[in-house]
């Protein structure tokens, strides 16, 4: 069942087309197609000495590792159909997520960057403009100027 994601990660990663349902699909079909495989494999059980196999050709002649590449090439060729038969995706969704657009991340992380210090700067100027604050024993600091120094004598 791994070959379907490794098609889907290879896809996503250098090819900007594919989209949501493309990978959906796609994953999807290679996941029914190996389970139905798994299942099989299970049911149909190698026979012990000196019995037949009557085990379909399916699972007694072809060795599971073509199967997997089998499922990796269905799953990248159903993604690609369905991904070709529906809209692409915007690029605002492919900014950070192919290999191609690395170098387009960090321009954007930059502005945004900038735009974080400024959002924490506001909350820092919000904070120290609240009256009441909690301190870190959890009493206001209300309460703290109200309250006696204790005795340590």
């Amino acid at each position: 069942l791994t070959p379907p994601i490794a098609a889907l990660f290879l896809l996503g990663i250098f090819w900007k087309r594919c989209n949501e349902q493309g990978a959906f699909c796609g994953g999807m079909a290679g996941f029914v197609l190996g389970a139905i495989r798994l299942i099989l494999a299970f049911i149909y059980r190698v026979p012990e000495c000196n019995q037949p196999d009557t085990r379909p050709v399916f699972i007694k002649s072809i060795h599971y590792m073509y199967v997997a590449t089998a499922l990796f090439w269905i799953t990248g060729i159903v993604a690609i159909v369905v991904s070709l038969l529906t809209a692409p995706p915007s690029k605002e969704q492919i900014r950070t997520t192919t290999f191609w657009s690395v170098k387009n991340r960090t321009v954007k992380e930059s502005i945004s960057a900038e735009d974080s210090y400024k959002a924490q700067e506001k909350t820092i100027l919000k904070y120290n403009e609240t009256p009441n604050h909690i301190s870190s024993n959890g009493k206001s600091e209300e309460n703290v100027k109200s309250e006696q120094p204790e005795n340590i004598n």
